[in-house]
């Protein structure tokens, strides 16, 4: 998908799907996985960030980590994110947010672009928007805050976090590389609320 066709919704193609498969990310301990042993054998949410000092997104995965275990269990269904920037700062990450599944880096965002993922903003809530149930502060706040814990605190990971215009978004996979439901970021604060999407996914919340 090019930027001048960039859909929030539209499910992958079976082209796009097939070479997604094969892109190779970085786990945590550093070997190199492809996207698709990841997703083909179970029903699989994924769900794309943007760089990982971005606030905003660190107070969504907070909250998505408060989603149980015994719920994914039971719906037979595993989570996973996937960063735009470098593994080294995956372990900060975990640490900032308190999330325990699975996480990856896409540093080439190489996967991001392949599944859609092509508006690049810096843009915050527009005006007239309901905002997102996990977005606790107003932009300024959320600047500031970025500032304090990213370059000025943490500036070799800050380098080192991904692309900070860079879109992030929400899939699920059924077993068999089949992408079921799709919901693209438009904004810098625009991941679907938790209890939506686990509700899409068919997972028990909270």
């Amino acid at each position: 998908m090019a930027d001048d066709t960039f859909s929030p919704d539209a499910l992958p193609t079976a082209e796009e799907l097939s070479r997604a498969a094969g892109i190779e990310v970085d786990a945590e301990d550093g070997s190199r996985v492809t996207f698709g042993s990841l997703v083909e054998g179970q029903k699989t949410i994924v769900v794309f960030i943007r760089h990982f000092h971005c606030c905003v997104c660190q107070d969504f995965i907070t909250q998505l980590g408060g989603v149980r275990e015994e719920a994914l269990h039971a719906a037979g269904i595993s989570l996973l994110v996937i960063g735009c920037g470098e593994r080294s700062v995956i372990p900060e990450y975990r640490e900032t947010t308190g999330y325990k599944y699975p996480i990856y880096a896409d540093p080439t965002k190489q996967l991001y672009v392949t599944l859609g993922m092509t508006k690049r903003t810096l843009a915050a809530t527009p005006k007239g928007e309901e905002r997102k149930g996990y977005v606790r502060t107003g932009y300024l706040q959320y600047a500031i805050r970025g500032a304090l814990q990213g370059p000025l605190s943490h500036p070799l990971s800050y380098i080192k976090a991904g692309d900070i215009q860079q879109l992030g978004g929400e899939f699920v996979f059924e077993p068999g590389m089949n992408c079921t439901f799709v919901s693209r970021m438009k904004h810098t604060a625009d991941h679907m609320d938790v209890k939506d999407l686990m509700a899409k996914a068919g997972v028990e919340y909270p």
